[in-house]
């Protein structure tokens, strides 16, 4: 479904939940869906869409937005632990034009989920969990009702994020931006985005907090060359700097102390996207009522504000001065309060027709301490000064001489008309209105916003001051009187929405959305700058002094337009219309170019003058602005210093030096970026950077420009590469390797002895190995050493060095391949407790999980939900276990994940989440104990020594055990002795005619422990000793 026929079902659900909430007396309440509070009672417009659970509430969500039959529903669980599946689905649902249903985590569908798929017939179901999840049988029962399911669950939540973004992409969707937000660590971030993303259709992708899951970077780097703007949502406590600097395109964060400060951070910061036609209100900690709402929000651009028991204020505050005074609640009132909604709507109702409103003196306005909505005809409001909002409704109303501290809603219907005389408000939004209904005087506004669905004009006369106007429909901007700032043309409901500019705009003029900018024959507009948020064709009519193409995008000049100065920084589609003209083009980085005006274009300029405004970066074709030194292709000495120098840009606030050097493994090393004050054009690089002769260097200089004060953000300009060598490349003889063949192939488990051919005169050299897989590594290495705790799985490329003083003598290599023992979806899920269980808090908690093929170490990670501290909180190591216990857990929401090493790399079983009572103090149960095996090498079980010969006890210390007590206890039938240390020999006397040994068996045990911890590890060998 197209964007406009979205709006208008999302305003036409909107409107008549509003109409109905004024209008509908309170009989007639009991027969809905949804509860509704009565605006001529209570003076608040409120709807509620709630069950009796999580799961009919989604399905009345489904039955408000989706009247009829819907070709397609998404199928999500509703249990807590499982919401994370489904937090990225909002854009999904939003491309299908479906509703978001809920299920439980049983063998058939939830009653609710299963009526509401009955209604709405969908041809496919897309499920958001594996089969763990939403069970086997539920597909079979969507399959007996017609449905087909669409299976998007991937190994875990970031890869079933990866699975829905590529869905999306099936379906036709072709984004430009993507948001990435903390996943399980963080899920409100998801859904403050939620309902943004979706009607924009952006992509929603979870990571970790310090490094892309290996899934979700290589989608990203899929998609790099079409991403224009990256959004990281939520702080760097829960997604790193590194992640967001790593992302394509423009990168955004947004953030906030709490859940709730994020979310108020997103809807300031996405203000552009919103139609303010309505605001959703859900709980932010339980969160299940929001996802599925968002796809409803998303049908309006609307947005979700999240609550606990109360709002947070300045989220309070902020919702009351700049949005929708129309609030719908998601959930029952034991997630969404009551109170909370009669703060978010606490205004006052004027029905009446034909009055006069305030005060009668001027100098004395009357305060208005409540949002105020003006629904009757021919209502004059004078001589007022209003805390928060007002939202107009009616018919011929009139403000005059009223200033507005939060936003004036001009809503007076297709075919109303509104007069506005001195008045001054932070926000103006027009959603209404017949063409020329808008009378205009001495208003002062910072932002003006239209999102009128038929065509009107903004034209206002006298000492009007307008700061920043969006336009997002049919709409002509008559800058003839008045003082005006920049002109945006964003969100447009169609490709064919045109905008007419008349009069003088000294400001800038932006375009990010397609559509039609038509300038009058008469009209002075200095400079358009296109940045497209979203593809689609920008039209361009009439005359302009300056067009500057700051984004990829596809442009065409209509037969009309009248061009004087045509500035590229970014690729373009250009089409030319017969009778368009272009006086002077500079740089012409055309993509295509067509049309039959096209051959008129001038040769391009390449000394482009113009500041560059792309924030992603522009490759600069002026051929003053390059590297002045060194040359390109130059061999450098690797003694002397390397001194980098280049012309200085105009106008430029800083630069920045960027290095790659081609030779270096290590990523860490091999890229760096070094930041220069303006006024200075040169850098020497740092000797410490540059360690190897020989090696290739691929060189950059970036330059930043100021900050345009119409964009809010700076161009960034890039100077051709050069590339130098440093150092002359070293004479390295071959190095033979014997053992393995190259391009062996090994299961892990199985020694891998490195070997190699000594050179005669290699006896004083050093030699290293480099292995370089999926994961890096370089370490001294012996002649014969075995390396395969090294490798990982696939192909790992083995190069050895026999280096003197760090210069490499000697070099050889090969790749050796490693067989995994199990498949990576094979994870150490955990089997008891199960997820959502109430366990026992008196007595300790036993875990069991599904043991892994190839496993040689598992961990407990357990933490409490509210983040305290307690003894079973942390991190237990089990060993080889597939069973551990912990100690008791009270008082709180736990969560818990089973990690096991498999090949040398760590795998991750599912998050469970338990419930814990709190404990009864008179029961008192004893600490658990856990004993892990541990490997005694020597000496052998059951062997047989006799007189002095040295018996040598060694055992392997496991990783984790490196600083635990060792207790070595020898038992015979003489008793015992102890106080022995790894590698001793335990075949001595130990006093006079006393052997430590005695004849016959002797039992010998080695405990590696340390006092109050629950884990032991403990291994055994027999030794029979005759004398």
């Amino acid at each position: 479904m197209n964007r406009l026929k979205r709006r208008q079902l999302g305003i036409l659900i909107v409107l008549s939940l509003m109409l109905f909430t004024i209008f509908t007396p309170p009989n007639v309440l009991a027969e809905t869906n949804t509860s509704t509070l009565l605006a001529a009672d209570s003076g608040k417009a409120v709807s509620r869409f709630a069950g009796i659970d999580q799961y009919e509430t989604s399905a009345k969500i489904a039955e408000a937005g989706w009247k009829e039959a819907s070709d397609a529903v998404v199928l999500a669980a509703g249990t807590q632990p499982n919401l994370i599946d489904a937090m990225s689905a909002g854009p999904l649902a939003s491309v299908l034009n479906a509703p978001i249903v809920l299920t439980d985590t049983g063998n058939e569908l939830n009653s609710f989920a299963k009526a509401e798929i009955a209604r709405l017939k969908p041809q496919k179901a897309y499920i958001t969990s594996g089969q763990a999840v939403i069970k086997p049988a539920v597909l079979e029962e969507l399959r007996s009702m017609g449905v087909t399911p669409v299976e998007l669950g991937g190994y875990d939540q970031y890869e079933t994020a990866v699975n829905i973004a590529k869905e999306m992409q099936s379906l036709g969707d072709r984004f430009t931006k993507l948001a990435v937000v903390a996943g399980w660590v963080s899920p409100a971030d998801a859904l403050s985005i939620g309902s943004i993303a979706a009607s924009e259709q952006m992509p929603v992708l979870a990571t970790t907090k310090d490094e892309l899951p290996a899934k979700v970077k290589d989608y990203v780097d899929s998609l790099s060359g079409s991403i224009t703007d990256s959004y990281v949502i939520g702080g760097t406590a829960v997604v790193s700097d590194e992640i967001k600097n790593s992302l394509p395109g423009n990168q955004q964060r947004y953030y906030g102390n709490t859940k709730y400060e994020t979310n108020l951070d997103v809807l300031k910061k996405c203000a552009d996207n919103l139609n303010y036609k309505a605001v959703y209100v859900a709980n932010g900690e339980t969160l299940v009522d929001a996802l599925a709402g968002v796809p409803l929000a998303a049908q309006d651009a609307a947005p979700i504000i999240l609550t606990n028991q109360s709002m947070d204020p300045d989220l309070l505050n902020y919702a009351k001065t700049n949005l929708s005074p129309v609030v719908i609640a998601l959930g029952g009132e034991a997630v969404v309060n009551q109170e909370t909604l009669d703060q978010l709507s606490n205004y006052d109702v004027e029905p009446g027709n034909d009055k006069t409103m305030g005060s009668d003196n001027p100098n004395l306005p009357e305060k208005l301490q409540k949002t105020l909505l003006l629904s009757g005809d021919n209502v004059t409001l004078q001589n007022a000064s209003e805390d928060f909002s007002i939202y107009i409704n009616g018919n011929n109303d009139i403000l005059k001489n009223v200033n507005i501290k939060g936003t004036l809603f001009i809503d007076p219907g297709v075919n109303g008309k509104v007069s506005l005389d001195n008045v001054t408000a932070a926000q103006t939004v027009v959603l209404s209105g017949t063409e020329e209904g808008l009378q205009l005087k001495d208003i002062k506004v910072d932002d003006l916003r239209i999102f009128s669905f038929a065509k009107i004009i903004i034209a206002p006369t006298g000492n009007s001051m307008i700061s920043n106007t969006t336009v997002s429909t049919d709409a002509t901007i008559d800058a003839t009187q008045g003082t005006w700032g920049s002109v945006r043309l964003a969100r447009t409901i169609s490709p064919e929405s045109v905008v007419e500019l008349k009069g003088t705009f000294n400001h800038d003029v932006f375009v990010s959305s397609p559509g039609i900018l038509k300038a009058d024959q008469n009209a002075t507009v200095n400079k358009v700058i296109v940045m497209p948020q979203e593809s689609g064709l920008v039209t361009l009519d009439g005359p302009f002094k300056v067009v500057q193409i700051e984004q990829q995008a596809q442009v065409s000049l209509a037969a009309t337009a009248k061009v004087d100065n045509l500035v590229t920084h970014a690729q373009t589609s250009l089409n030319v219309e017969k009778g368009a003209t272009v006086a002077h083009l500079y740089n012409g980085d055309f993509s295509t170019l067509s049309g039959d005006g096209a051959q008129d274009l001038p040769a391009a300029d390449l000394n482009d003058p113009y500041s560059i405004i792309n924030n992603e970066g522009y490759k600069t074709k002026n051929p003053a602005l390059k590297i002045t030194a060194p040359q390109d292709g130059a061999v450098l000495d690797f003694d002397g210093e390397v001194t980098v120098t280049w012309a200085a840009v105009s106008g430029a606030t800083g630069y920045a030096v960027e290095v790659h050097d081609l030779d270096n493994p290590w990523p860490y090393l091999a890229d760096w970026v070094t930041n220069i004050p303006a006024g200075t054009q040169s850098f020497t690089l740092p000797k410490y950077r540059i360690t190897t002769t020989g090696h290739h260097y691929v060189i950059i200089v970036h330059y930043e420009m100021p900050i345009d004060p119409d964009v809010g953000s700076a161009g960034l300009g890039s100077m051709p590469p050069i590339q130098v060598q440093i150092g002359k490349s070293p004479n390295i003889s071959p190095l033979v390797i014997t053992s393995p063949g190259s391009n062996a192939t090994f299961s892990f488990g199985t020694q891998i002895p490195l070997q190699w051919d000594v050179p005669p005169d290699a006896s004083k050299l050093n030699a290293e190995v480099l292995i370089q897989g999926n994961v890096i590594t370089e370490f001294p290495i012996q002649n014969g050493q075995d390396i395969s705790q090294h490798l990982y799985q696939g192909k790992n490329h083995v190069t050895v060095s026999l280096k003197s003083d760090n210069v490499v003598v000697y070099q050889g290599s090969l790749d050796i391949t490693m067989i995994p023992s199990s498949p990576m979806s094979d994870t150490p899920d955990i089997l008891t407790p199960s997820t959502g269980s109430t366990i026992d808090p008196n007595h300790p908690l036993t875990v069991t999980w599904k043991p892994v093929a190839g496993a040689t170490d598992y961990s407990i990670s357990v933490y409490r939900e509210d983040g305290a501290i307690s003894s079973g909180v942390g991190f237990f190591h089990a060993g080889t276990l597939t069973s551990f216990q912990l100690y008791p857990l009270s008082d709180g929401v736990y969560h818990m994940f089973v990690r096991a090493e498999v090949d040398n790399l760590l795998r991750d079983g599912d998050l469970i989440t338990v419930n814990a009572p709190k404990a009864d103090p008179s029961i008192v149960s004893p600490p658990p104990l856990n004993i892990v095996p541990l490997q005694i090498v020597s000496p052998t079980n059951n062997i047989t020594v006799s007189g002095n010969e040295p018996v040598i006890l060694k055992w392997n210390v496991p990783k984790f055990a490196a600083f635990l007590n060792a207790d070595v206890k020898i038992t015979n039938s003489l008793g015992y002795t102890s106080g022995y240390y790894n590698g001793e020999n335990i075949n001595r006397p130990i006093q006079k005619d006393m052997n430590s040994l005695s004849p016959g068996l002797n039992h010998v045990t080695v405990t590696l422990s340390e006092p109050g911890d629950i884990t032991e590890y403990q291994g055994s060998v027999d030794i029979i000793y005759n004398p």
